[in-house]
């Protein structure tokens, strides 16, 4: 792997240049110096690159070219533009599509970075933004990425087929008068422990991670017919069978129009502060959701203040086309100094006046649609990001629709899919190679492509769970798919369901998942048309078999003993080898049993049995076994024996039985906590 030459496109005295160089030079072209600085890491290299303008120039086009000897069997992860675009590793023989031409009359472009990459299609086209990587068949991995977002987007652009790899930066509109980074890149290769992290660490130095955490939002479930009597129904229905949520976050619906944050509808009478105050008086924290740079056609702002819109050519920049709103809405000038004022005095009113903890931030991607003040889009969006932020404070930010290396580092949790939706495919908009699709597999590629990125530059949203029955399209082992990957890669997880409709299993499903753990050691596989997901919570360790494909999977199991809660002892462990088939959409979890003695074997409450038991501690013939304290149902617990014999577990004798050869259990059901 190594960089080629670099290539410059100008504008000097109203002449266009394109300059060429070499990296670790000093290239000199007509009107300015081209600094590059090639310093060697333990895995590869970092690569800077300034430029030194005698008299300002207009960048035009940027790129550097390398050689990449791609094999049959690499895994390219692409990291789609913003966090609802398609996300996840793609064969070297596969394509990124061209979104189709109809969808632009409805601004569905505005989206993606259809606008302003070319797509140019062929098998073997790939593109990633900020980073890349290839994992290879060994478990080494290349990995290409951006340190420098500031300055403009990076797009990694891969050529199967001619074994090459081309990083861009998008220049359009930049304006340099003085000296000027343009680049600061890494370029890394060997083991995945190791350069994986190293990439992250250096892009994001000691940041620190809030608390995974769980919540409802109304979204899913009513999107903008909300009131405070919907709202409240489910605040209180939560409360009263104890969930633990941390986060009760108001959607879309509560203000008069989009951009009109501060104007609310009838439906909520006492206002909003009310709420927030019922929402924490019910021991959750309020969230409410905004739109910071987008308005609607309908809107007060639009109508009173037309000169706080983005404008092209006079008229105002579509920023997309959303049906619950007046179709197409529009971007805000977000250097335009009352505009801001005014977003300003939204987050004051939202955060320190009525009181939330918490902001979704949503269409973030608008801020930056066009170049703007001799800035690129990604420097136009680095500072509306900045902007945000100091507009927050220390409150909570979650992030969704935002070019993700925006993101990186400010925002506290973040969307890394497409929304979800009631139904696992939108085959219409999947055949338009609409890449920002509301579809539950769409959604799903991405939390398990982007899973690498939770802990590291942000928690992961990897958006809500639905398990209701009713509005509910998907079949049960699709809801179940959802519900278990989006727990394992969640760094916060929502559901929009109002529980109060659940039945007895249901709700029983829906309460396996508290207390809600940290994942550990995550690693992801494809083997053919399913992945196999490992993880470690706490010193329990997983293995998950997913099917996200239409067709039948086949599954081996590796050597060990496994548990998965099935009901009877006997038919709950698994041995090492067993075969089975695994259908369309249908996943397994199973617990890998541990060969030491005294320790937990499987439980039945928990979605990942065995995570809610907080000790357990043998002496002699007695047990000491403790459950966390949100563990709400009676639970199942077996512990692995050296033999058949009698126990004590918590005071209880308890005797041991033989399952099967060499599995001996002790079996005791705990009681839910009150």
């Amino acid at each position: 792997m190594n960089i080629q030459k670099g290539t410059m496109r100008y504008r000097y005295r109203n002449r266009e240049y394109t300059a060429t160089f070499r990296v670790g030079t000093t290239a000199r072209s007509r009107g300015l110096e081209i600094e590059t600085v090639l310093t060697d890491l333990d895995h590869g290299w970092r690569l800077s690159v300034t430029l030194v303008p005698e008299e300002p120039v207009q960048v035009l086009e940027f790129f550097m070219e390398m050689n990449y000897r791609f094999t049959p069997d690499d895994q390219i992860f692409c990291n789609g533009f913003q966090s609802w675009t398609e996300s996840r590793e793609f064969g070297p023989k596969e394509k990124i599509k061209k979104l189709s031409t109809s969808a632009r009359r409805f601004n569905i472009h505005c989206f993606g970075d259809y606008h302003f990459y070319p797509y140019p299609g062929g098998k073997g086209n790939l593109h990633s933004h900020t980073y890349c990587y290839v994992r290879q068949k060994s478990g080494d991995m290349t990995i290409v990425g951006a340190l420098l977002k500031e300055t403009g987007h990076t797009i990694i652009a891969c050529g199967t087929r001619k074994n090459r790899m081309r990083i861009i930066k998008d220049v359009e509109g930049l304006e340099v008068s003085g000296r000027h980074q343009l680049t600061d890149l890494l370029l890394l290769q060997g083991p995945e422990k190791d350069v994986l992290p190293a990439y992250f660490k250096t892009l994001c130095p000691g940041l620190q991670m809030k608390e995974p955490a769980t919540g409802w939002t109304s979204w899913y479930n009513y999107y903008t017919n909300i009131s405070e009597e919907i709202i409240l129904e489910n605040l209180h229905a939560l409360a009263e069978k104890g969930v633990p949520i941390d986060f009760f976050q108001i959607d879309d619906g509560y203000q008069t129009a989009v951009g009109d944050w501060l104007d609310i509808k009838p439906s909520f009478p006492r206002g909003m502060k009310a709420v927030a105050d019922e929402i924490r008086k019910n021991g959750f924290s309020p969230g409410l959701w905004l739109a910071p740079f987008v308005c609607e056609e309908r809107s007060r702002l639009m109508q009173e203040h037309p000169d706080w819109l983005l404008k092209k050519d006079g008229k105002p920049v579509p920023a997309g086309w959303n049906p619950n709103w007046s179709g197409t809405f529009y971007a805000l000038d977000v250097y335009n100094d009352e505009c801001l004022y005014y977003i300003r005095e939204v987050f004051d009113m939202v955060l320190n006046q009525w009181g939330f903890d918490m902001v979704k931030l949503d269409f973030l991607y608008a801020a930056a649609m066009l170049p703007a003040a001799g800035k690129t889009r990604g420097t136009v969006m680095a500072d509306a990001m900045n902007f945000l932020r100091r507009c927050a404070g220390e409150k909570i930010i979650l992030c969704c629709g935002v070019p993700m290396s925006a993101a990186f580092g400010l925002a506290d949790y973040c969307r890394v899919g497409s929304d979800v939706s009631p139904k696992w495919e939108d085959r219409l908009q999947a055949a338009i190679n609409y890449r920002e699709r509301v579809s539950t597999a769409n959604s799903l590629m991405s939390t398990v492509g982007r899973g690498h990125l939770n802990g590291r530059v942000f928690l992961n949203d990897p958006d809500v769970i639905m398990l209701r029955d009713t509005d509910n399209a998907m079949t049960p082992e699709e809801r179940y798919t959802l519900f278990l990957l989006n727990n394992i890669f969640g760094g916060i997880l929502f559901t929009s369901d109002n529980i109060s409709t659940y039945g007895p299993e249901t709700l029983r499903t829906y309460q396996s998942m508290f207390p809600f753990q940290k994942k550990e050691n995550i690693v992801t596989r494809k083997i053919g048309n399913m992945i196999r997901i490992t993880f470690r919570i706490g010193t329990n360790n997983y293995v998950v078999y997913s099917n996200l494909s239409r067709r039948r999977a086949r599954v081996k199991m590796g050597d060990g003993l496994f548990f998965r809660s099935n009901g009877d002892a006997e038919s709950s462990f698994v041995p090492g080898g067993t075969e089975f088939i695994l259908a369309p959409h249908e996943s397994r979890l199973y617990l890998v049993v541990s060969e030491e003695f005294f320790t937990v074997a499987g439980t039945s409450a928990h979605l990942f049995p065995g995570s809610e038991i907080v000790s357990c501690v043998q002496k002699g013939d007695t047990i000491y076994l403790r459950q966390h304290s949100q563990m709400k149902k009676e639970n199942m617990v077996y512990l692995r024996t050296p033999a058949t014999g009698q126990y004590y577990i918590n005071s209880t004798p308890v005797q041991a039985q033989k399952v099967r050869d060499k599995l001996f259990l002790l079996a005791i059901e705990l009681e839910g906590n009150p």
